[in-house]
């Protein structure tokens, strides 16, 4: 298990990407550090690429005190949850964002990207 740290992606005066690299799980899932989100984005999109190996997904978990995760919604209200390379967007307004990995196998090795667009002036 490792903690895999975001490096910060493109950038611009109305978005911002974040992105972690080589998710795995030889055993236990990889764990990603939070974002902290320091203006209110207009929208979130979470995309997950690479291999998912046997029953690996990628959820979207948000906090407001950073030290209490939750499950983050898609615009529908399920909660969001990758089980092969796509992309969902979120709903809820949260200080604090992260993805999770959960399960997956030897084979599973996953790049996740974040997408925060903003409101500009």
């Amino acid at each position: 298990m490792a903690l895999l740290v975001f490096t910060k992606g493109d950038s611009g005066p109305d978005y911002r990407v974040y992105q972690w690299t080589g998710a795995t799980n030889g055993g236990t899932p990889d764990t990603f550090t939070a974002v902290k989100v320091d203006r209110t984005p207009w929208s979130i999109t979470l995309q997950a690429t690479g291999t998912f190996g046997a029953s690996a997904a990628v959820a979207l978990h948000g906090s407001v005190d950073g030290v209490n995760f939750a499950p983050l919604g898609d615009l529908l209200g399920t909660a969001i949850s990758l089980t092969a390379a796509g992309m969902a967007s979120a709903r809820e307004a949260v200080l604090f964002i992260k993805p999770v990995l959960a399960s997956g196998n030897g084979s599973t090795d996953i790049a996740v990207s974040l997408l925060m667009r903003y409101i500009t002036k």
